[in-house]
């Protein structure tokens, strides 16, 4: 996934985004969020819903948006 500044929004505060995924294709939640030069920022993830095989359906993270690359 990658995330992208929006044209005329401060790049302050915190920035809350999910993703839907496939059927048994996130069994953990073991994510990484990383700015364009590939350094690792901090990222706050949930779970939202499960698949019935207990897969990850929709997750929702949190990060600094500072710390974030235009």
């Amino acid at each position: 996934m990658r995330l992208h500044h929006l044209q005329g929004r401060a790049n302050k505060g915190y920035t809350t985004f999910g993703s839907i995924w496939e059927k048994g294709e996130v069994t953990s939640l073991n994510f990484k969020l990383q700015d364009d030069k590939g350094i690792s920022i901090p990222v706050q993830s949930r779970v939202m819903a499960w698949w019935p095989d207990k897969s990850i359906k929709w997750s929702a993270h949190t990060a600094d948006a500072s710390l974030l690359s235009d």
